[in-house]
């Protein structure tokens, strides 16, 4: 298996979270702990194929989970959209506005391009463990970005959470799907300084065989 410059397979961090985290990354991406945190890793794949390409599970999929908590539809952002579908999906759904973050500047203006002639979607090249927004989320997605962040530092799917937090409306959701089971993602919530309290979470299988399996985590801003 690759090693990354942030993690080598037996080091432990003496932080118990934490190396039970990393040895569930190992399991989960075990073949690529090697640059999928990275921005540039990013930039560089978007710079050769900006094709469409949906992660894991599709809006179909999710639909049913997100309408069970979800009432206003105002504005919403997908974290990491990539060249994802999202965005359209939820406007074609009654979303009003989404906003599309993306950390590769080629992917965000390829997707602009590609979607010029669809209204109130806003494309943006940023980071999600950075993030401003000049008014407050109803609801946020992250499909597969919290994966890719815990290839590295394992602290930053905390700071992904707190960031997402402050820029959220009090009620509102995040939706985070991720390849990591409940063991190795609902401690990140644990923190009550981060304002996000844990209230649901599903399973969804994918594949005729059903060999491929996600989690949605379910987070209500309270704080």
């Amino acid at each position: 298996m690759s090693e990354s410059k942030h993690h080598k397979k037996g080091h432990r961090s003496h932080d118990p979270e934490i190396d039970f985290l990393e040895n569930e990354i190992d399991n989960i991406l075990p073949y690529s702990r090697l640059k999928y945190d990275e921005p540039e890793f990013w930039e560089n794949k978007y710079s050769k194929d900006t094709s469409y390409f949906e992660w894991g599970v599709p809006w179909s999929k999710i639909r049913p989970i997100v309408f069970e908590y979800v009432v206003d539809t105002d504005l919403a952002l997908d974290v990491g959209c990539g060249t994802s579908n999202l965005a359209v999906d939820l406007i074609n759904d009654g979303f009003k506005n989404v906003i599309c973050l993306d950390v590769s500047e080629n992917c965000i203006n390829a997707m602009k391009k590609r979607n010029e002639s669809i209204q109130n979607i806003n494309w943006v090249c940023g980071n999600c463990l950075n993030l401003t927004s000049n008014k407050k989320i109803d609801v946020i997605f992250d499909k597969g970005t919290m994966d890719s962040i815990l290839c590295g530092n394992s602290k930053n799917g905390k700071k992904e959470l707190f960031e997402i937090s402050q820029i959220m409306k009090i009620g509102g959701y995040f939706f985070l799907i991720s390849s990591g089971v409940p063991s190795s993602r609902k401690f990140l919530f644990s923190d009550p300084g981060i304002g996000l309290s844990l209230v649901g979470e599903r399973v969804i299988e994918i594949g005729e065989l059903k060999k491929n399996t996600f989690y949605v985590y379910i987070a209500k801003k309270i704080a």
